[in-house]
């Protein structure tokens, strides 16, 4: 049997505690902005596994897209050279 309830609270209300600590927020200034308690943060952060991961952003365009990818195995499925892969598709 759990020692406390299940929390009821939104995954919203969750996502934005740990925004707050990401951004430099003490765990209770955190839970005190999205109005919940101080040991229900900290056992979100206990729960998280007491570590602040941080936010990976969006993908550097030097990186391919999964789409990219994609057309590189087809066009390798396909026999094409590497050259042929390359090109851009010509718009008619």
């Amino acid at each position: 049997m759990p020692r406390y309830a299940p929390n009821k609270m939104p995954t919203a209300v969750k996502k934005r505690y740990f925004e707050l600590l990401r951004e430099g927020y003490k765990g209770a200034a955190a839970a005190r902005v999205v109005g919940v308690s101080a040991s229900c943060g900290s056992n979100w952060f206990i729960e998280a596994g007491c570590m602040i991961v941080p936010d990976p952003g969006s993908i550097s365009p030097r990186f391919l897209t999964q789409n990219d990818r994609i057309a590189i195995a087809d066009g390798l499925h396909a026999k094409q050279t590497v050259k042929e892969i390359a090109e851009p598709p010509r718009v008619r």
